[in-house]
């Protein structure tokens, strides 16, 4: 029962810390979607319509370490991959 758990003890502390972890990371995505107007930005249809999202950096993470709101863009997981692999084709052609 979670009304035992005590914040105070050691085996605990996981339990508390991936709470508050969770409640961080869900405050980010919703402000992240209302920015979004919560639509996807590669189809233009609704986030919520069942598929997966996932986050897209605009500024590859590689060139930009900290996650910001004004580098992430909330998109469907197939519209995604097809950036994804876009981003593959231009990157290998040939100078």
């Amino acid at each position: 029962m979670k009304r035992d758990r005590n914040p105070c003890t050691i085996e605990n502390k996981i339990y508390y810390a991936g709470r508050q972890l969770n409640r961080i990371q869900a405050k980010f995505r919703s402000a992240l979607y209302k920015k979004h107007k919560h639509i996807c930005e590669e189809c233009g249809y609704n986030l919520y319509n069942g598929e997966n999202v996932e986050m897209h950096h605009s500024i590859p993470q590689k060139k930009c370490v900290s996650l910001k709101i004004y580098n992430i863009i909330p998109l469907h997981e197939i519209c995604h991959k097809n950036i994804k692999i876009q981003e593959d084709r231009k990157g290998n052609k040939p100078a």
